[in-house]
């Protein structure tokens, strides 16, 4: 019975694992997708529109958010205040910016660790609960004068379908880890990218405002 109980908690817990892995797997498939698309809209839309702040208005939406978090900072909207208010208005924004991309790449990061973690413990759980349930056949043929190999046979059988469950929730979670991986790293050199479009693009326009607010100054 103490072993039968053993198999079982392992079987559970390998199907605790597995439902966690589908979960984050799934929830970041979503998260990277929808960032993905919003940078591929950013950069469209940054050929399209000749003006920032108009540019700023038309992401209203809440599914372009990240659309919306990177002009705001750009344009130092949400710059930090405080000893901050010191430096210049452009390294404000810069600092804005950077925070927006450390919590973009907290965002794509979330749940790798955990995908990491059931990768590489589930094949160890499985074996755990094969070598409790060959324990468990061997303590059976030990209590029986004459044991046959059918009855050994069911017993091994089960206790080595824990190594093949542990393995079947490692593999989709070692995939997931370094797919999304490669895709975090891409999205965010294009982050860094469109940071830096951005930035050059903010600088620009203020330079020109300036520039013609000095000419309507000199001018009669």
């Amino acid at each position: 019975m103490v072993i039968d109980a053993g198999i079982v908690a392992t079987g559970a817990l390998l199907a605790l694992m597995s439902i966690s892995s589908w979960t984050v797997m799934i929830r970041q498939w979503l998260t990277l997708r929808w960032m993905r698309r919003n940078v591929e809209n950013l950069s469209n839309a940054l050929i399209k529109h000749g003006n920032i702040k108009d540019l700023s208005l038309s992401f209203s939406d809440r599914s372009q958010e990240l659309c919306k978090r990177m002009l705001d900072a750009a344009q130092g909207l949400h710059a930090p205040g405080g000893s901050y208010r010191q430096l210049d208005h452009q390294s404000r924004c810069d600092i804005a910016l950077r925070a927006v991309l450390r919590s973009l790449d907290q965002t794509m990061s979330r749940g790798l660790g955990m995908l990491a973690s059931i990768a590489s413990t589930s094949p160890f759980v499985g074996l755990f609960g094969t070598v409790w349930g060959i324990f468990g056949a061997l303590s059976e043929i030990a209590q029986v004068s004459e044991a046959s190999i059918q009855a050994v046979a069911q017993p091994m059988g089960e206790a080595l379908l824990m190594t093949a469950a542990g393995i079947a929730v490692a593999l989709p979670a070692v995939v997931a880890y370094n797919r999304f991986s490669r895709m975090r790293k891409d999205l965010a050199q294009d982050l860094w990218t469109l940071a830096e479009d951005l930035r050059a693009i903010i600088i620009s326009e203020s330079r020109s405002r300036q520039e013609t607010a000095s000419a309507q100054a000199i001018s009669p």
